[in-house]
C-alpha cells in the first residue's frame, strides 16, 4: 500500500536536515497470519490412552501446516429397541420354518394308511377218487400276492386264512404261516388244500361232478387277514382285521381231464363290509 502526499500540504512533517530517520511512507508487508501453533499437538477429542468409542471412526488428513490432523466421523447409533425387534422377528421366522418342516414330516409319516392289496395269481384243481372209489377228493393249489402299498409302514401278519366255497357251500380252508412285510413290498404265498366228499346222496358232490363234465367249475374264495401296521419310528402298532372276497374263480378242465387251471389271469380280491 502506498500513500501519496501533496507537496503544498502544511501538515506535512518537515524533513530535518540531519539526525532524523527517513520518513516511512508505508509499513512493510506483514507476515502471513498463523491459524494455529505449528508446534502444537493435534487436537485430541478424548483421552488418548482410552480406546475409541464404538460409534467413532477416525481418519487422518493433512492440513496447510503439513502435519497430520485427526478428525472424527460420527456413526449413527442403532436404537436398542429397533435391534431387539429385528432379532425377535428373525427368531419368529426361524421358529415358523421349523414348525412348518415338522408339520410336513409328520404329515408324511403319519398320514392315513393305505389298505393292503390281495390278488389271486394262479389256481388249479385236481379231482380223483380214493382207493375204494367211494369218495371224491378235490385238491386246490393256490398262489396269491399280498402287497403293502405304504411307504413308511411295515405290516406283520399274525393270521391270514383262506376259505373255499362252491355254490355258497363251504368246501375247505387253510391258513398261511405268519409273515412280515416291509415298506412297499410284495409277498407271494403258495398253499394247497384237500377236501373229501362222499358220493352217496351228497348234492354238493353231484354238482361238482356235473360242472366237471361241462368243463368249467366256479369257486369263491374268502380271505380273513389279521395284521398290524407299525411305523418306522412309532412304538404303538395299529391292529387291523379285514375280510376279502375273491369271487367267481373259474377253473377250466379239458375233455375228460382230472386237473384244471384258472381260466382268467390273476384276479384282485375286494374288501367285504362286515
Amino acid at each position: 500500500m502506498s500513500v501519496s502526499v501533496a507537496i503544498d500540504d502544511k501538515n506535512r512533517p518537515q524533513k530535518p536536515s540531519h539526525g532524523a530517520p527517513p520518513y516511512v511512507l508505508a509499513y512493510p508487508t506483514a507476515p502471513p497470519y498463523v491459524l494455529a501453533n505449528p508446534t502444537a499437538p493435534p487436537y485430541v477429542l478424548a483421552n488418548p490412552t482410552a480406546p475409541p468409542p464404538r460409534t467413532t471412526r477416525y481418519s487422518e488428513s493433512r492440513g496447510n501446516t503439513g502435519r497430520p490432523r485427526t478428525s472424527a466421523t460420527r456413526i449413527p447409533q442403532v436404537d436398542a429397541t429397533t435391534g431387539n425387534t429385528w432379532l425377535k422377528g428373525r427368531t419368529a421366522n426361524y421358529c415358523f420354518l421349523i414348525i412348518f418342516m415338522l408339520a410336513i414330516i409328520a404329515g408324511v409319516l403319519f398320514r392315513p394308511l393305505n389298505s393292503p392289496k390281495y390278488k389271486v395269481d394262479s389256481a388249479s384243481v385236481s379231482l380223483y377218487n380214493d382207493s375204494y372209489s367211494t369218495n371224491l377228493i378235490v385238491k386246490w393249489n393256490i398262489s396269491m400276492f399280498v402287497t403293502n402299498p405304504n411307504m413308511f409302514n411295515k405290516a406283520v401278519y399274525n393270521d391270514l386264512s383262506l376259505s373255499i366255497y362252491y355254490q355258497n357251500g363251504y368246501l375247505s380252508g387253510f391258513s398261511f404261516p405268519p409273515f412280515h412285510q416291509g415298506c412297499r413290498s410284495q409277498t407271494l404265498l403258495n398253499t394247497s388244500a384237500n377236501a373229501l366228499f362222499q358220493y352217496d346222496d351228497n348234492p354238493l358232490t353231484s354238482a361238482i361232478i356235473k360242472d366237471w363234465t361241462k368243463g368249467v367249475m366256479v369257486f369263491d374264495v374268502k380271505l380273513r387277514a389279521d395284521y398290524k401296521n407299525s411305523y418306522l419310528f412309532w412304538c404303538c402298532p395299529i391292529y387291523n382285521y379285514n375280510i376279502l372276497l375273491c369271487k367267481n374263480l373259474k377253473i377250466h378242465f379239458l375233455s375228460n381231464a382230472t386237473q384244471g387251471a384258472m381260466l382268467s389271469g390273476s384276479q384282485i380280491c375286494s374288501y367285504d363290509m362286515y
